[in-house]
């Protein structure tokens, strides 16, 4: 079966990998020139490290993560702390492999990509149409060339090109703020290895967390009107912080000004069908969901584990008969997918959004009621919610 990915994102190269794994000739196109990714971090909880497992790369992901020992969360501008969870330790008392660790988006991406034969790629490819037909589909590019396959998966990201083929004109939600992202270098003194913290304000937020190489990987959102412009995102960030506790205000002065990305927040409405006939969508294509749980690109992984293992028996039997896919048989597929896939990302979604806005909040009496609240959940109900969205299991190849 050949089957066709576009976009060579977190979400492509895992399906690529599974779909590989299961005996599926595949080609990938990109937009790009080639493997690139922004210059940021990314949490791998402890699923999509198990999801990783199942498509065979965890040895050659792992030794460039850095798992968490430490998670602190704290209001008012990051000078309180209000909870402290000894990852580490928790891990020790359960015999549990680590619940989270951090790697740099380009590590993760070029770990994935090593993995698969260079001839698999396509590069420049910008896809702007799609032929259905009964027994094939075809992509079409801007450059006018085109590519016929069984099937054609899309992981093109939340602007998919894909996802308007099958859903029609859909534009993603803004969340109301904007997020800056940035990678810099800070000795321990200054950040521990291992350590995460997220810092609330008013209407502010800040997150730090170290990476491998005594890199640190740190975001922060603001309420800002959608797609805004700014000349020097640096400066205004520097105001922003310059009162917050440390680490906050040094990261900002370490960080070079042309290392700063700003993204606004955005997700789709969770809404089905992922499919059209020979076409599907992975990851933020189908199921874009706010960073707030950090499970993003945990769930595009998931997804090409669990595709790829639906499509397995499929696969195997046209081996043996020599005989091509009916469409039928494929969007019965692609139907068993979306539904063992969406109330698991609808439920993300839904706490994702509301976890940000909490975070959002800028008047002084609720973001007070709100630190007072938080202040008074048991350490023990917190490990609880972290756990949850790790608690599954995607299957094996």
């Amino acid at each position: 079966m050949k089957v066709h990915i576009i976009g060579a994102g977190i979400g492509g190269l895992s399906v690529a990998l599974g779909l590989r794994r299961i005996g599926c000739e595949v080609i990938i196109s990109e937009r790009s020139c080639s493997i690139r990714e922004v210059g940021a971090g990314i949490s791998l909880w402890a699923n999509a490290i198990a999801a990783l497992g199942s498509l065979g790369v965890e040895n050659a992901v792992r030794p460039l993560t850095l798992p968490v020992r430490l998670a602190e969360f704290r209001v008012n501008e990051g000078h309180r702390c209000i909870s402290r969870i000894d990852l580490a330790a928790k891990e020790k008392d359960r015999s549990l492999p680590p619940t989270l660790s951090m790697i740099h988006r380009a590590d993760l991406v070029g770990a994935l990509a090593k993995s698969i034969p260079t001839a698999t790629f396509r590069w420049n490819q910008t896809l702007v149409g799609v032929q259905s037909f009964e027994d094939q589909i075809t992509a079409e590019f801007a450059d006018e060339s085109r590519v016929m396959s069984d099937l054609l998966i899309g992981a093109d990201g939340i602007h998919s090109i894909v996802r308007s083929h099958v859903l029609g004109n859909c534009r993603p939600r803004y969340a109301g703020y904007t997020c800056y992202r940035g990678v810099c270098e800070a000795p321990t003194t200054l950040v521990s290895t291992g350590y995460v913290c997220e810092a609330w304000g008013r209407g502010q937020r800040f997150g730090v967390t170290s990476l491998a190489d005594d890199q640190i990987y740190w975001w922060a959102t603001c309420p800002s009107p959608p797609n805004e412009t700014e000349k020097n995102p640096r400066e205004r960030l520097k105001e922003l912080f310059k009162n917050w506790a440390a680490p906050i205000p040094q990261l900002l002065k370490t960080t070079p000004a042309n290392a700063i990305l700003k993204n606004d927040i955005l997700d789709h409405e969770p809404r089905l069908p992922w499919h059209r006939g020979r076409v599907a969508m992975v990851g933020d294509a189908a199921h874009a969901v706010t960073p707030n749980f950090g499970q993003g690109g945990c769930l595009a992984i998931e997804d090409a584990v669990v595709l790829s293992r639906l499509l397995r028996p499929l696969v195997e039997d046209l081996r043996k008969r020599g005989s091509v896919a009916s469409s039928s048989a494929i969007e019965k597929v692609f139907g068993a997918f979306a539904n063992e896939r969406f109330e698991r990302c609808r439920w993300l979604a839904k706490k994702s959004n509301q976890m940000g806005n909490l975070g959002q909040w800028s008047s002084g009496l609720s973001v007070a009621l709100r630190n007072f609240a938080i202040g008074l959940t048991p350490p023990p109900l917190i490990w609880r919610m972290i756990l949850r969205p790790t608690n599954f299991d995607a299957g094996q190849l």
